[in-house]
């Protein structure tokens, strides 16, 4: 997955991503272009455990089920940042089907679409 954060307005709030369907090695994740501020909290706490700022071609390795049963993880807002974009590699343990994968490429479609006309979206 390609996610571009055209500059410091554009980010990814809280959440833990789903584990039914993602293999225990989780997924790694490499920052390209600018800096960004990526961020774990506790879900029971709410405390940071983590809060970093990533420089470009830093690597983010997360396990499916310690980071994402226990923990949330963000890509805040940031006043003055600088485009980047992440690549997110994930290795699924789910075989999806045509329909399935259909339904995807087209919610993946609209979104671009919604970004080339300039609008913000909320994840």
């Amino acid at each position: 997955m390609n996610r571009w954060y055209e500059d410091g307005g554009r980010h990814l709030g809280w959440h833990s991503d789903a584990v039914e369907d993602l293999h225990e090695l989780g997924l790694i994740a490499v920052l390209r272009g600018g800096r960004r501020a990526f961020q774990v909290r506790d879900k029971a706490t709410q405390r940071k455990i983590f809060d970093r700022v990533l420089e470009p071609f830093d690597l983010v390795i997360m396990t499916a089920h310690g980071s994402n049963l226990e923990t949330e993880h963000c890509v805040p807002k940031e006043e003055g940042a600088s485009a980047a974009h992440s690549l997110t590699f994930r290795t699924s343990v789910r075989r999806e089907t045509q329909e399935e994968l259909k339904k995807h490429m087209e919610r993946a479609q609209r979104s671009a679409q919604r970004r080339r006309r300039g609008q913000k979206e909320s994840w």
